[in-house]
């Protein structure tokens, strides 16, 4: 058998730049098709009770913490419980495609998404049986959307001056 060639974090990249504009509906379709219930209550649980009291430790002026999404893809699914403590969450993701898959959900555009089973399941587990105010929530705690690399030492494009983030999803 021939040696196989390694592949760095460049080359990893362009592969991954080459289905942008393929991989937001696929990723979507394998993944986003249904509820994965366990890993909600998990991240309901996470943002409920543990992060409200691991923020009282910081010393952040009684600020909402400030929430990142990294590698996100094209999904929203890790916010949704996060918006039930802060307006500051930015979503960060390499792909033009998956940022652009975000925006148009953000943006109420008629092709995005359906995320209508998460928010009425998110809506069981806090008692909310208006889903429409779950979405609104979480649309209006996206503050961006924005480039990262994971493959770079500046994971954020330097030009980007943001707060250090509390809270990181990754």
């Amino acid at each position: 058998m021939g040696e196989q060639e390694e592949v760095g974090p460049s080359e990893l990249r362009r592969m991954h730049e080459t289905l942008s504009d393929f991989y937001p509906v696929a990723y979507l379709n394998a993944w986003a098709q249904g509820v994965r219930e366990e890993w909600a209550e998990f991240l309901d649980r996470v943002f409920s009770c543990h992060i409200p009291q691991i923020i009282q430790h910081l010393d952040n002026n009684n600020e909402e913490p400030t929430v990142i999404d990294v590698g996100c893809g094209p999904s929203i699914c890790n916010v949704i419980s996060a918006s039930r403590i802060t307006k500051r969450i930015y979503m960060a993701e390499l792909l033009e495609g998956n940022r652009r898959e975000l925006k148009k959900w953000l943006d109420r555009k008629e092709d995005c998404w359906n995320w209508g089973p998460y928010f009425a399941f998110q809506g069981v587990l806090e008692l909310q049986p208006n889903i429409e105010l779950i979405a609104d929530r979480v649309r209006s705690s996206v503050t961006d959307v924005i480039p990262c690399d994971l493959s770079k030492d500046a994971v954020i494009p330097a030009e980007l001056t943001l707060k250090p983030f509390d809270v990181m999803i990754c």
